[in-house]
């Protein structure tokens, strides 16, 4: 079988993707796992700190009605199964829609800030990367292949300054 990987928009319709794509996240594991891990020192970032980070809910009335326990609306995402009816039309026949229902994951409108300060003298840059993980009890890298990364990007801090941070899902 050959694996339609040439287009994004068809490659998670065929069936053999998703296993050809596990084969592939396995031997990225197994590799990961003959490395050494990295020195604290090439994580760290010298005069930079975090001074917080928060995380806050904006629940609608709509989404409070799909979850089933109560929200609490500080440093918590919330997501949530729906069932959601489209209209497809052919390309053959524009006048005649095909009516589609589909199950999705959706989740409920959230912000997070934060306030970074940069103590050196230069300016810098600062690559930001935050991450949905699982609230758990065991060893995170038993949960690390199921992180989903929210957002990405790059901030720039003027020396001595602090900077505060506010970024949404929108």
């Amino acid at each position: 079988a050959v694996v339609s990987t040439q287009s994004t928009g068809t490659a998670p319709r065929d069936p053999a993707f998703y296993r050809w794509h596990k084969i592939i996240d396995n031997l990225f594991e197994e590799h990961r796992y003959t490395l050494a891990p990295h020195p604290v020192k090439d994580l760290q970032f010298p005069g930079v700190e975090l001074e917080h980070l928060n995380v806050k809910l904006e629940p609608q009335d709509y989404h409070k009605k799909r979850v089933d326990k109560p929200l609490d609306t500080k440093n918590h995402i919330y997501t949530y199964r729906e069932m959601k009816k489209y209209k497809v039309y052919n390309t053959n026949n524009a006048q005649e829609a095909i009516k589609v229902k589909n199950a999705s994951m959706d989740h409920i409108p959230y912000s997070f800030n934060l306030k970074e300060k940069n103590k050196n003298r230069g300016d810098v840059m600062v690559c930001f990367r935050v991450f949905l993980v699982p609230e758990t009890d065991e060893h995170l890298d038993n949960w690390r292949t199921m992180f989903i990364e929210l957002d990405k990007f790059v901030e720039s801090f003027k020396g001595g300054e602090p900077k505060e941070i506010v970024r949404s899902d929108k």
